[in-house]
């Protein structure tokens, strides 16, 4: 389950920067910043992200990350903090960096 969705600026490998649609509790934590009229990105490209391992279940969420020098992408964060829709109420929760994934461009 997935909180409000929102657009945000995604800055690509190739330093490009795009229009991107996705969970807002999220992008906080990854530190994205509302967009600012760059076009939308294109549907070949898949956003760079790291997996999130829940500390207790051991299930996994992607947090998609703004920019390739970003700290939980490169490393320099091992954990990051995100919004638990699975109780009630919502609850903030630590969840453990456990894999990092690099942006993907499809052929056009």
């Amino acid at each position: 389950m997935a909180g409000t969705r929102s657009t945000y600026t995604y800055t690509s490998d190739d330093g490009a920067d795009y229009i991107a649609t996705i969970d807002s509790s999220n992008a906080l934590a990854a530190g994205f910043t509302p967009q600012a009229g760059n076009p939308n990105l294109p549907r070949s490209y898949h956003m760079r992200y790291v997996l999130g391992q829940h500390p207790t279940t051991g299930r996994e969420r992607k947090v998609y990350v703004p920019t390739a020098d970003h700290a939980l992408y490169v490393g320099g964060t091992t954990s990051v903090t995100i919004t638990d829709f699975t109780t009630t109420p919502s609850a903030q929760v630590s969840y453990a960096v456990k894999g990092r994934i690099g942006e993907r461009r499809l052929g056009r």
